[in-house]
């Protein structure tokens, strides 16, 4: 190991910072969900569910008396209180313990209590809305000709019961079921592979297999409907259906090992999971037209600017200072810096970066800028995606804000592995055969994305090397990657953060890159014969 010539990347877990102004009040949204979803309907309720005169053939429930005698208090309508009132409890006795894991009562971490609460807010709250959102868009597919008010009153409960093709075990015999289910299997196709073709799907449910593989054979009596979350150690596929051609798909297919064991998943998503890679192809071919270029680049037959990026948080205030410090006065790095952050994450607007302006204003500072991210979705890991995509500088090394080069790392541009790709990425610990994100090849990942498994190791994007003139496609489709909602690389968990993007989208579009052979290392000490350090090194070229 070559520790003069490598970069020391001193590992922050949880560092990244993500604030969401959300106005929504989330109890009330519980509450109104929860009276929609659990209320019962009985004659003599005052409010009458809305029905569309114009159309009776949608009407849901069948009519009934409206007289106004107040209801009289039954033994299930107090169940169903107590289960609501249970059930806002718990969620807000969650979300505190959520908020506290967060750091809400550190008060010295410098992101402040309302920015923290509202974080962990704002991640119950988008997932409420995404989860609506994938609703709707279910809806919409499959209610295209009916007017908006009847669509508003066909929103489907969160619970659903098995669909009408699940086989009803007490009428028939398991062996019979298992012979029907394989029967209709046979009629549900596997999608053309690479289809860019935008289908109108819908959800018909979960199919259920055994043998911990989607192609074994039928298990019927574990299938679900569409809203019903599938335990994560099951196999099996969604089923859906082109509504314009009638035509059956399975989707979604799972292994027992496809899903991290806190993942949640629903077949409702499965339409949204279809269009996602046709959605980034789409996205690429735009990037890989002509004339398309990437933001403050200059495509100019002069040398392009090289520079550094970072992107900071209170939290990361003191490790940027010291390593800007690092590489102008014990490594005399030249290179110009830009320091990328979010106005809401500076506690007090900009006061917490006084140190890292002090320091910008003295005479050992060399060129460094400051940058503020306004963009919503520019939030967490989506700050360093935001920074690296509009950066003033052609070429760019990315570096965490707590990642230390042992040399001044200007050598790295003029690197022959640089030079000939354009982009150098380095390695994780981790690696299809000893994974903590699940990233292997019986993953879902690899068909959201809509490519094969890459059996290599992990990327780990503390420091990154692009030539954003040369990559601007790869970079638009990690923009994509980032931004698109709902997301099943988030929703799922099938990737975590911004880790793997970066090689996940040059995958994507077959576009060469480097990435470092050598694996990473771990830097400490040996006390009482004991080794002790968490500190990881990568290496040069």
């Amino acid at each position: 190991m070559r520790t003069s010539g490598s970069l020391v990347h001193l590992s922050h877990e949880g560092a990244t910072s993500a604030f969401v102004s959300s106005e929504l009040n989330l109890l009330d949204m519980m509450q109104d969900e929860s009276d929609r979803l659990l209320r019962p309907r009985v004659a003599c309720q005052t409010a009458s569910i809305p029905v569309a005169e114009s159309n009776p053939a949608i009407t849901l429930v069948p009519s009934t008396s409206t007289a106004a005698a107040p209801a009289t208090p039954t033994p299930r309508r107090r169940l169903l209180k107590y289960l609501l009132l249970g059930g806002a409890t718990y969620a807000l006795l969650l979300l505190f313990w959520s908020a506290s894991r967060r750091g809400i009562s550190n008060a010295a971490d410098g992101s402040g209590i309302s920015s923290t609460f509202r974080s962990a807010v704002s991640a119950v709250v988008r997932e409420a809305k995404e989860l609506q959102l994938m609703r709707m868009e279910n809806l919409l597919d499959t209610t295209e000709d009916q007017p908006a008010a009847q669509i508003a009153a066909l929103v489907p409960p969160v619970r659903e019961g098995k669909p009408t093709q699940s086989l009803e075990m007490g009428k028939i015999s398991a062996k019979e079921a298992i012979t029907q289910a394989e029967e209709h299997a046979r009629l549900v196709k596997m999608l053309p592979a690479g289809e860019m073709k935008q289908r109108r799907l819908k959800c018909v449910g979960w199919r259920a297999t055994s043998h911990c593989t989607p192609h074994g054979p039928r298990d019927p009596k574990s299938d679900k409907g569409c809203y019903n979350v599938v335990p994560n150690s099951a196999s099996g596929y969604c089923e859906v259906e082109d509504q314009d051609t009638g035509e059956l798909f399975r989707v979604m297919k799972r292994y027992c090992s496809s899903l991290r064991y806190d993942a949640t998943f629903r077949c409702i998503e499965a339409p949204s999971f279809v269009k996602y890679p046709v959605e980034s192809v789409e996205v690429a071919e735009k990037a890989l037209a002509t004339g398309f270029t990437l933001p403050n680049v200059i495509d100019s037959p002069v040398k392009p600017r090289d520079g550094i990026i970072m992107v900071v948080y209170p939290k990361l205030i003191a490790s940027a200072y010291a390593t800007i410090r690092n590489l102008r006065t014990v490594l005399n790095c030249r290179l110009p810096i830009e320091i990328w952050y979010r106005e809401q994450e500076i506690r007090a607007g900009s006061e917490a970066l006084s140190p890292l302006m002090e320091l910008a204003n003295s005479s050992e500072a060399g060129e460094i800028s400051f940058h503020k991210i306004s963009d919503n979705w520019a939030t967490g890991f989506g700050a360093k995606v935001f920074a690296v995509y509009n950066s003033f500088f052609e070429r760019v090394l990315f570096l965490d804000a707590d990642n230390v080069p042992a040399r001044d790392p200007a050598y790295l541009f003029d690197a022959p592995e640089f030079l000939d790709t354009g982009a150098i990425f380095w390695p994780d610990f981790w690696h299809p055969g000893h994974t903590i994100f699940n990233i292997h090849g019986q993953s879902l990942l690899w068909e959201v994305l809509g490519t094969s498994f890459v059996n290599s190791f992990e990327q780990e994007s503390g420091q990154l090397l692009i030539d954003r003139r040369r990559h601007a496609a790869p970079l638009d489709l990690v923009k994509f990657y980032t931004v698109r909602s709902p997301n099943p690389l988030t929703r799922l968990k099938l990737a975590y953060g911004d880790k793997d993007l970066f090689r996940f989208a040059w995958m994507k579009l077959s576009v060469p890159f480097t990435m470092i052979q050598t694996p990473p290392a771990v830097a400490g000490k040996v006390i009482n014969g004991s080794f002790c350090g968490m500190t990881m090194v990568q290496h040069d070229p």
